[in-house]
């Protein structure tokens, strides 16, 4: 309970925050956007792309933008997973949730 209440107070000190409340039944989801080299095998990232609800949402002279947009722990997977595709470089959101 003591986590919850200190969590809480972090939250309020953030800008803008609306509102902080408990509930469980909640939808929550993170994004993730990595570049990689275009020399990687886009089809297969893509394919794992399209597994996380996501795509490749840019495509230049020398890397490919992949996003998703899942739950936390499968972003976490999908991080996982797509280090043997050499990403250059990884920003990830933080999770957004709505009541149900």
């Amino acid at each position: 309970m003591r986590v919850i209440e200190q969590i809480t107070k972090q939250l309020h000190k953030l800008i803008p925050v609306l509102r902080v409340y408990e509930h469980a039944d909640l939808v929550e989801k993170e994004m993730a956007m990595v570049k990689f080299p275009i020399t990687e095998n886009l089809s297969d990232i893509n394919a794992l792309c399209e597994a996380y609800n996501g795509k490749i949402v840019n495509v230049g002279e020398n890397v490919v933008i992949a996003m998703v947009t899942d739950e936390p722990k499968r972003i976490d997977n999908f991080l996982a997973v797509i280090k043997r595709y050499n990403p250059k470089e990884i920003v990830r959101s933080g999770s957004v949730a709505l009541e149900r």
